[in-house]
């Protein structure tokens, strides 16, 4: 039912209608069962009194999918008979009964159904009101799961400012809370299941059912996400400009230290140099040695050795709490993001009131706090447990992936530039931590191409000029800009994701990191400081074991040296968990990402008996952080890694972390003369077709999916960004871009859409 504006405002019409009889409920329920006890579930959908239901074969049949609420007590005869010739005549006139029979819903919406409606609309409604009790727990339970997910945060942050005694009763509050979360979950997955098996046997007949509910989901984690900019840019108290200055002051004396940390590196080695010099020469030589090289170097390192106590002393001395430092720094990236805006600041009491009472639903007691600082610190830590990678699992999984996963079924439908039966091995779902625009495929490696652009329909949240129309016409496809990924590029963007975290690796921000030490030979303090995390570690393992990377082997010299990194990654790992310094941790067959198949950097650390992939990357996170050899030598392993990194550069790597992508621009036009243009993006390429920047058409090769760039294990990311001339008006999903297939040839007066 893609691009029936009608059959849309009915669902519309339909949910506002439930919600207005009461029997959308969701609010502070705390578990799965009070939240079942609160529900009210529509009436089944019944039909008036002396209504005919047995007078024909075809009518005797609806009544039977009616009374079970769906085709599936049909037997497949009977099933490929409906779908053959299905009844549209008796659909209309049992959908135009129950719509009058029904209390929560107004007898007008028959109107939708009306004498020359499209014979697939009136399919479509049909299989609606017989899903109408699982529309309404549908959409209940996607609202109780936001309440929970907010509630799991807050009491989280509240717990960790608690003493350990009072926080007690508020832990075990929270772990009420993720239950609910995570049986809602599991829920709301076989809800959609349920509504997709019921029309399976109708193609696209139900599509825009699953489609509204999916948006709606996708759109409700949006809102959630706008909640945390909020908070994010409200909390953030604007810092003084004296600590600013302070904080500019750290920084400077912190690269002083770093500097003076190298010169005595650097003195270090010249004085061994010359003392393994003076060891093996003989008289006179050894004397001569002795007083014109060794005394100048002795005294050297002992004025880089002062030089570097007097760093450390200054920023000792300097008194800024940690606190100030993230404040700082947080602000600084929120004014490089762009979040601070004039409306945020206008209406900052009133967004504070609004965050103090949304926050205060969630806790035994209101979180506000009389003092302002204790204010800014509970809302920063309710952010930061809705942010970080322990709770990731709490957040887009528990919304996206649940609907995603669920419509494998429908989403396989869909033309994306692959055959069903490839993408049948595909699991579209959106991971923690992306953009909201963007979408995961995961699966094996497979060839992507041009897909079918002459139909797109403009979705209904993007708001048009007056008079136009959400249909416009395709126009031409072009190559916007493409990445081919290379083995040297992939190594070093890997390494770099790894090293320095998401932040850091970002293009602008890996600029400014490679000019301030690039020339040093030993790990900068940041990365030194860093609690590494474990994508990161999984990253770290990727860049110096995978192999098969992408169709361009140009690590050349280098090879040798990351096979000795690799080889020295195991056994510290090895050591570190108490095993033979010869055993080979990392299954080198598995961590091939060559093979067309599923992939993933935690399938090479499985099975090996005596330790688990969870316990060597702990293993691996001690020792990156460890800061001396055993004898207490300066070898630590990230110095190797970071120099590593350098020469990739230096051997020509350009400084960028971008994977092998490809941007396609779909141009399209209104009868005014306007345009509209879709750009999609195809991230984490292995390889790139060969495309005509002027001009794609539908069936060329757009590249073969792989684990490039930022990635961990072989998927596709895709995004839609969506413009009206050059004015963004937002972003798509796949399954509203993306055609449907062309369907099988008409059996029957009922013929599905094809686009």
């Amino acid at each position: 039912m893609v691009g029936d504006a009608e059959f849309a405002r009915f669902l519309d019409a339909v949910l506002s209608a439930l919600a207005d009889a009461d029997r959308i409920r969701a609010g502070r329920q705390t578990s799965i069962t009070e939240l079942d006890s609160a529900m009210a579930v529509p009436t089944w959908p019944g039909l008036p009194s002396g209504f005919d239901v047995s007078s024909t074969p075809e009518r005797q049949l609806l009544e039977r999918i009616r009374e079970n609420g769906g085709a599936h007590v049909l037997s497949r005869r009977e099933r490929r008979e409906l779908a053959d010739r299905p009844p549209i005549a008796e659909m209309r006139d049992f959908a135009v009964g129950m719509l009058a029979a029904h209390p929560d819903l107004p007898a007008s919406l028959g109107s939708v159904v009306a004498s020359g409606a499209p014979e697939r609309r009136i399919a479509a409604v049909f299989f609606t009101l017989l899903h109408l009790p699982l529309l309404a727990e549908m959409v209940s339970r996607r609202l109780a799961a936001v309440y929970w997910l907010e509630a799991h945060a807050g009491l989280a942050a509240l717990a960790r400012s608690l003493p350990r005694r009072e926080a007690l009763p508020v832990e075990a509050r929270r772990r009420e809370m993720f239950r609910a979360l995570r049986r809602s979950r599991n829920h709301l997955t076989q809800i959609v299941v349920a509504a997709v098996g019921a029309t399976r046997e109708f193609p696209w007949a139900h599509q825009l059912f699953i489609e509204k509910q999916l948006v709606a989901l996708l759109e409700q984690r949006h809102d959630w996400r706008n909640q945390l900019i909020d908070i994010s840019v409200i909390a953030v108290t604007p810092p003084t400009p004296g600590e600013i200055e302070l904080y500019r002051r750290w920084q400077d004396l912190g690269r002083a230290v770093r500097e003076a940390e190298a010169a005595e590196l650097a003195a270090e080695a010249v004085s061994a140099e010359i003392r393994a010099r003076h060891r093996r020469a003989v008289q006179p030589e050894r004397g001569r040695i002795y007083t014109e090289e060794l005394v100048p170097a002795g005294a050297i390192l002992r004025s880089a050795r002062a030089d570097l106590r007097v760093a450390r002393q200054q920023r000792r001395a300097l008194r800024i709490s940690r606190g100030t430092i993230e404040r700082v720094e947080r602000y600084l990236a929120a004014q490089r993001a762009g979040d601070r805006n004039v409306a945020l600041a206008r209406d900052r009491d009133e967004t504070l009131r609004s965050l103090d009472a949304r926050l205060g639903l969630v806790a035994p007691g209101n979180l506000m706090r009389p003092a302002e600082d204790e204010r800014w610190r509970l809302y920063e830590g309710v952010l930061e447990a809705l942010t970080e990678e322990s709770t990731s699992q709490l957040n887009t999984h528990n919304f996206g992936y649940c609907f995603l996963a669920a419509c494998r079924t429908t989403e396989i439908e869909r033309d994306i530039g692959m055959s069903r039966d490839d993408q049948g091995e595909f699991q579209w779902i959106t991971r923690p931590g992306h953009a909201r625009e963007a979408v995961d495929m995961n699966g094996p490696r497979r060839e992507i191409v041009i897909s079918r652009p002459d139909r797109f329909i403009v979705p209904d949240r993007f708001r048009l000029p007056a008079g136009f129309s959400r249909d416009p016409q395709h126009r031409e496809t072009r190559l916007l800009r493409a990445t081919a990924p290379n083995e040297r590029q992939d190594v070093f963007g890997k390494l770099a994701y790894g090293l320095l975290g998401s932040t850091r690796a970002r293009s602008r921000a890996l600029d400014d990191f490679f000019d301030e030490h690039g020339s040093s030979p030993i790990a900068p303090r940041e990365l030194r400081d860093q609690r590494f995390t474990s994508r990161q570690l999984e990253l770290i393992i990727l860049a110096l074991f995978a192999s098969n990377l992408t169709d361009q082997d140009n690590l050349a010299v280098l090879r040798a040296r990351r096979a000795r990194l690799a080889r020295r990654v195991e056994e510290e790992i090895a050591a570190e968990v108490g095993l033979e310094a010869s055993a080979e941790l990392i299954n080198r067959a598995r961590a091939d990402a060559g093979g067309r198949k599923r992939f993933s950097v935690m399938t090479a650390l499985r099975g090996f008996a005596g330790v688990s992939p969870t316990q060597m990357l702990d293993a691996l996170r001690n020792i990156l952080r460890r800061t001396a050899g055993a004898s207490g030598e300066r070898v630590p392993l990230l110095d190797d890694l970071w120099r590593f990194l350098v020469e990739l550069h230096n051997a020509g790597a350009e400084l960028r972390t971008g994977s092998g992508s490809v941007t396609l621009r779909h141009l399209y036009e209104f009868p005014n003369g306007q345009s509209l243009t879709v750009d999609v993006l195809y991230s984490h390429l292995f390889r790139i077709g060969r495309l005509d920047a002027a001009s794609v058409l539908p069936g060329q090769l757009i590249g073969e999916i792989g684990t490039t760039g930022n990635a961990a294990n072989i998927h596709l990311h895709i995004e839609f960004e969506v413009r009206l001339d050059s004015r963004l008006l937002g972003h798509c999903y796949p399954h509203e871009f993306f055609p449907l297939r062309p369907p099988p040839a008409p059996r029957g007066p009922f013929a599905p859409l094809t686009g």
